[in-house]
């Protein structure tokens, strides 16, 4: 009888642990958002209490609560947050360059000493919640497990862990193109996708999926967690050579392969995104080119005892995009 287990996500042991292991959050902002980085009711406030934390996130669950909160709203998932920009753009929501995606990182530091960031785990509280509220907030809260892969943030993410932040219009621009109209469509039509490919086509798009965020942001980091997102591996006790996986939520469509297979992966990601981009001479003179006037600007300015104007700035980041940072 054949049995299983969780497993690893794609990529061999120590590197999947390795790109794993970085504690990074994702989250899409515009000009309709309450706050963009920093909460609705203001960008800094006290420590909240546990009694304050548990009313602000029954504030935060309610769909049609109106009422600005202390609460910034992360994932941990790509997809989720992908999905959310696509939708305020095709909604009319706000024009595409003024949507923005932003990858946060918890430095290793922070994470010794969890009460300083000030970061929550959504299902956590929906759970103190029920148990402290049960029937009185059953019709407006979802159940806890809907809020896996969501993450709250008290009154503000803060500047130093933010990583790197793209619009959405530089998204289309490179590529990106995401139809489905849902999350669980659009994981469902990258399994399809995965499904119907040989490794080295898996790999093409899934260097090919995180491309167009540019070389600033977590690459590693996107490839892994999409995968890990759409696609469900297993150990199976029947060989401790084998991995089951499976491309839909039922298990209906699945393949088995061999651990190589996670080598081969990493190998053909690598050759997207390092042999056909950033290892290419072509996108290394432009970066060369892009320091030396950039540092010439700021050299420029030193001597001339001025920091760098909002215009400066807003070149220096178009010329940067302009090459694929």
């Amino acid at each position: 009888m054949m049995g299983s287990r969780p497993a690893r996500s794609p990529a061999s042991t120590s590197q999947s642990n390795r790109k794993m292991s970085r504690e990074i959050y994702t989250r899409v902002y515009s000009p309709r958002s309450a706050g963009q980085l920093t909460s609705g009711r203001g960008p800094t406030g006290p420590s909240l209490s546990q009694n304050d934390l548990l009313v602000e996130f029954t504030k935060h669950a309610d769909l049609w609560n109106r009422t600005p909160t202390a609460l910034v709203s992360v994932s941990n998932r790509i997809v989720d947050t992908v999905q959310r920009a696509c939708q305020k753009y095709k909604s009319g929501e706000s024009p595409a360059n003024t949507i923005w995606v932003v990858f946060i990182e918890v430095p290793a530091a922070r994470r010794r000493t969890p009460t300083v960031t000030r970061l929550h785990p959504a299902r956590d509280l929906a759970k103190q919640c029920l148990r402290r509220w049960g029937q009185e907030l059953s019709h407006l809260l979802e159940p806890p497990v809907k809020f896996d892969h969501e993450f709250l943030f008290e009154w503000g993410i803060p500047d130093d862990h933010v990583l790197h932040r793209v619009s959405l219009q530089t998204l289309m621009d490179r590529g990106l193109d995401v139809k489905a109209s849902s999350t669980a469509d659009f994981q469902d039509s990258m399994a399809r996708q995965f499904f119907g490919g040989d490794t080295f086509d898996i790999g093409v798009s899934l260097g090919g999926f995180a491309r167009p965020f540019g070389a600033r942001a977590p690459l590693e980091w996107i490839v892994a967690r999409l995968y890990y997102d759409c696609v469900r591996t297993e150990t199976v006790d029947w060989s401790p050579y084998m991995i089951m996986l499976k491309y839909d939520k039922d298990g209906h469509h699945y393949k088995m392969v061999e651990i190589s297979f996670f080598r081969e992966l990493d190998d053909a990601v690598g050759t997207v995104l390092m042999d056909w981009w950033l290892g290419d001479s072509s996108f290394a003179d432009d970066y060369r080119e892009f320091e030396r006037w950039r540092n010439a600007m700021e050299k420029n300015n030193n001597v001339l005892r001025e920091g760098l104007s909002a215009k400066q700035r807003q070149e220096i980041e178009g010329r940067a995009v302009s090459i694929g940072l």
